[in-house]
């Protein structure tokens, strides 16, 4: 996608994936850019505003090729004895950290807001041991559930102290936590199984951070929001009402996205544009609101419409907003 959006030939052999592919246990790189072109190209390409890094553990989720992309499959952690064959890095060795050092010293001159995305930390539990096999251990093995997800968060909330005494702007935390129509799990089990060890991070977090979950955290969202993000991100049209959480909480949170990765595979650039309109119209007035994506601009995406997706909110999205109710 970022290729064909910077005009640049794709080669007939590229594969995409899923972060997580490769040998390495701590996964650090800039979230936009690749040997055939810079990220920073890409970012003044599209007239953003922000520059990051990711730093992702390797989850033991299972990658197969589907077409010419590498999904996750399911996972390779199914027992006590697999568990225990996990080795994490040292979240205190200063060497995971001097990536992200030489990354401020490069960008901060550019004055993009400048982020680095982590988890949480159930993230690498549920992919690692794959839907099925989290989904029946929370019955048949909770222990084993606990443990992973206290050595994940255990490793993220020390990361993240070292993440926040470098000069990042804000912090970008993604852990999947809902289908379309519900949470993975029940509010009881989220409040008994997974806040407490998400709260371990959120404590160590001294920056402004926003959050990630596709899907419909209704159910869990006052649960969520007690760990004190400041924004939220995707509001997945058709599982989230923008308009609710806009009059709900938008003089606290600020609404990251909304804008239909559906609308920007399969529409065209006019149903884009209108998308875009109406979520501004519903969202920016009194600010708080951030127009993106409903996810990440996924490799089926039409160029043409992330393009107009950009025109859009370049368009629509000066203050004051002015656009007719």
């Amino acid at each position: 996608m970022a290729l064909d959006l910077l005009g640049i030939p794709r080669p007939a052999e590229m594969i995409g994936g899923e972060l997580g592919v490769g040998e390495e246990l701590v996964f650090s790189g800039q979230l936009l850019g690749s040997e055939r072109y810079q990220a920073l190209d890409l970012v003044r390409n599209l007239q953003m505003d922000g520059l990051g890094m990711y730093l992702f553990l390797k989850h033991g989720g299972v990658q197969e090729k589907t077409g010419d992309h590498y999904m996750v499959h399911g996972g390779s952690i199914k027992t006590r004895a697999d568990f225990n064959r996990i080795r994490l890095p040292d979240p205190d060795d200063p060497a995971i950290y001097e990536p992200y050092r030489q990354f401020i010293n490069e960008y901060r001159s550019t004055n993009l807001g400048l982020f680095c995305m982590m988890n949480l930390g159930s993230d690498p539990v549920i992919l690692g041991m794959g839907f099925e096999t989290f989904a029946t251990a929370i019955y048949d093995d909770r222990s084993l559930v606990w443990d992973m997800l206290e050595m994940y968060t255990d490793f993220y909330a020390r990361a993240v102290r070292h993440i926040c005494e470098l000069d990042f702007d804000f912090l970008w935390f993604g852990d999947d936590l809902a289908f379309k129509t519900a949470p993975y799990v029940s509010p009881r089990i989220f409040r008994d199984l997974i806040l407490p060890h998400f709260r371990k991070v959120a404590e160590n977090i001294t920056k402004p951070w926003l959050f990630h979950s596709d899907g419909n955290l209704m159910p869990i969202l006052d649960d969520l929001l007690s760990l004190g993000m400041n924004g939220l991100h995707p509001i997945e049209p058709g599982a989230m009402d923008l308009a609710l959480l806009k009059k709900r909480y938008g003089k606290n949170l600020c609404l990251c996205g909304h804008i239909s990765v559906d609308t920007l595979s399969r529409g065209t650039p006019e149903e884009v544009d209108a998308l875009v309109r109406e979520s501004i119209r519903i969202a920016a007035p009194g600010g708080g609101y951030i127009a993106g994506s409903s996810n990440s601009i996924s490799y089926y995406c039409k160029a043409a419409n992330v393009r107009a997706m950009q025109q859009a909110i370049l368009r629509y999205g000066k203050y004051p907003i002015a656009l007719a109710e």
